[in-house]
């Protein structure tokens, strides 16, 4: 059960430091009764560690998983208390509870296993919550996912007879869009294949890069030339400049205020590994009806920018230069 353990604090981080298994268990108490779940989680870890035979620690440790979707690593605790007290009901209803959702999420272990889940995308059965994404693993969603993603991609380019492409994702962000540039980063650690290349913010010399908020492995890059135009169009004419700061074979375009909704696939940027041009008729509905392809109702206040990233070859910079010069 200790390897139980590791897992659970590579995911959530180190436990806090307890003298004793009950103030552990305490402080647990308290912030389960706030709705704090990941930490009393953290608690229940030093709880556990202080002292691993106390069948109460366990089942509060399990049930703790329970509610954060955790459920083969909830399934271990229960089934580890109940060594200790195997005539209690309450543990075994809480233990049939938990293998009863492990069933019920046989569809997201099918997607590990046959990317890039396509069918299982149009027939609504991908989890939207983020939560929901805590997979019964025992992983991180974002764990999980960049295994599938990884894997997906390989054997997409070797079906197509061709070398996987490297590909960096590249934002060209403005100061008025740094705080929402967080919900995209947040959705590219989860969505985008973080092996294809590099993931790249470019900023005018007008902005401060301590200003903007990315993960530490995204790269900052400020543009010394200074385009004569604002907003919008500012950050358009630096779409016609990324093979300065790239070297990849291509790039994909993508707006700050953009978030990521399914995982990134090659059929959704290739077709036979050669580039897929966005149209109107490239997706299923069309562009002014984008909200259906999101959240599968009429929306009319949402607009889902469901060609993005948009993906062109790196080469295709210097050719747009030269005919707009």
């Amino acid at each position: 059960m200790t390897t139980l353990l590791d897992d659970l604090e590579e995911d959530f981080g180190p436990a806090p430091q307890h003298r004793s298994e009950q103030s552990a268990r305490s402080a647990a108490k308290e912030a389960m009764k706030h709705g704090f779940v990941d930490a009393a989680l953290t608690h229940l870890i030093t709880a556990a560690r202080i002292q691993p035979l106390n069948g109460a620690t366990w089942t509060e440790l399990g049930d703790a998983c329970r509610r954060l979707h955790f459920y083969d690593v909830a399934k271990a605790a229960l089934r580890y208390a109940q060594t200790f007290d195997p005539g209690d009901a309450k543990i075994q209803e809480k233990l049939e509870q938990v293998e009863g959702k492990v069933r019920d999420q046989a569809d997201i272990e099918f997607m590990q296993k046959h990317p890039p889940w396509s069918d299982l995308v149009e027939t609504k059965m991908w989890p939207l919550s983020t939560r929901a994404l805590k997979l019964h693993s025992g992983r991180s969603a974002a764990k999980v996912l960049q295994r599938a993603l990884k894997e997906a991609w390989r054997e997409q380019w070797r079906e197509w007879g061709r070398p996987e492409p490297s590909v960096d994702l590249i934002v060209v962000t403005v100061s008025d869009h740094h705080q929402i540039l967080r919900h995209l980063t947040f959705s590219v650690e989860l969505f985008w294949p973080q092996h294809l290349g590099r993931k790249i913010a470019i900023i005018d010399n007008r902005d401060n890069p301590k200003n903007i908020q990315v993960p530490p492995h995204w790269e900052v890059i400020v543009a010394d030339e200074l385009p004569p135009m604002h907003g919008y169009y500012r950050s358009q004419y630096y779409n016609y400049l990324l093979d300065q700061w790239s070297q990849a074979e291509y790039v994909a375009m993508v707006d700050s205020d953009v978030v990521l909704s399914i995982p990134v696939t090659p059929d959704l940027m290739f077709r036979e590994g050669k580039v897929l041009l966005h149209t109107h008729d490239s997706q299923k509905h069309h562009y002014l009806k984008s909200h259906l392809y999101t959240v599968g109702k009429n929306y009319p206040y949402m607009n889902a920018m469901i060609v993005l990233p948009i993906v062109v070859p790196l080469s295709a910079c210097r050719i747009a230069r030269e005919a707009l010069s």
